[in-house]
C-alpha cells in the first residue's frame, strides 16, 4: 500500500469514524490492538502529519515512553502499510528515506487539506 493509500485511509477512518482496510488489518496484526487503540495512532500520526504541512518545521514525531509510542513503533515494525512509509529512528518516527519529496508533499498537503483535528469539530 502506498504512502498515500496509507494517508487517505488514516483520514477517513478518524473523519468519518470508518472502518477501513487498513484499521482492520492493524487490529488483526497487533493483537491487542482495538478500534481505540488504532485511532489514538492514526490520529497521532495525522496531527504530527499537519503540524508539517502547515508549518515549515520538518521535525519528525517524537516517540515518549508512553503507551501509544510503543504500540507504534510496533505497528512500523509488523504493518507493512506502516513499515513501507515509515521508520523509527532515534526515538523518532520520521518518512522512510526512500520515500520521493513528491510523495511526502503531496500527503502532508492532503493532510491539511482533509483531516479535521478531533479538538476542532
Amino acid at each position: 500500500m502506498s504512502v498515500r493509500t496509507t494517508v487517505e485511509q488514516m483520514v477517513r477512518h478518524v473523519n468519518q469514524i470508518e472502518s477501513t482496510e487498513l484499521a482492520a488489518q492493524i487490529e488483526a496484526e497487533l493483537l491487542d490492538a482495538n478500534a481505540v487503540t488504532v485511532r489514538i495512532l492514526f490520529i497521532k500520526v495525522l496531527n504530527w502529519l499537519r503540524v508539517r504541512g502547515v508549518t515549515t518545521r520538518q521535525q519528525p514525531l517524537p516517540l515518549p515512553n508512553y503507551p501509544w509510542a510503543e504500540e507504534l513503533r510496533r505497528l512500523i515494525d509488523v504493518c507493512p502499510s506502516f513499515s513501507e512509509s515509515f521508520q523509527v529512528r532515534d526515538d523518532h518516527v520520521e518518512f522512510k528515506s526512500s520515500l520521493c519529496d513528491d510523495d511526502i508533499r503531496w500527503v502532508e498537503a492532503y493532510v491539511v487539506k482533509n483531516y479535521v483535528p478531533v479538538a476542532r469539530r
